[in-house]
């Protein structure tokens, strides 16, 4: 997964400090104003860490729950086809969904 890039960029002053976040493309993410301390500023960058590292996890949690999505129609797929075999609109319903399928441009699996 590529990572979002993110460029900072300060306005030091003697009381306060500005701070600018942006990503990749250049456009503004989020801007503080913060005292003019080592403290603040370095509080300010580590909770920008921590907010990817979140996003991170909750990404990596995302694919997984789809891939056992994935999984289980892999599983499930040939019982349901086989148990729809059984009924006579089974046979309707295959020709209307080959008819609407070749419709659909192809997509790769």
């Amino acid at each position: 997964m590529s990572r979002d890039i993110k460029h900072i960029g300060t306005d030091v002053h003697k009381e306060a400090t500005v701070i600018a976040v942006l990503n990749g493309s250049g456009q503004s993410v989020m801007e503080s104003i913060v005292e003019t301390k080592a403290s603040s500023i370095l509080q300010f960058i580590h909770g920008l860490q921590r907010t990817a590292c979140h996003l991170h996890r909750r990404a990596e949690l995302r694919y997984q729950q789809l891939d056992g999505l994935l999984e289980l129609r892999r599983t499930l797929r040939p019982e349901l086809l086989a148990e729809s075999r059984k009924y006579k609109a089974a046979k309707l319903l295959r020709q209307i969904t080959r008819r609407s399928d070749s419709s659909r441009p192809a997509r790769s699996r």
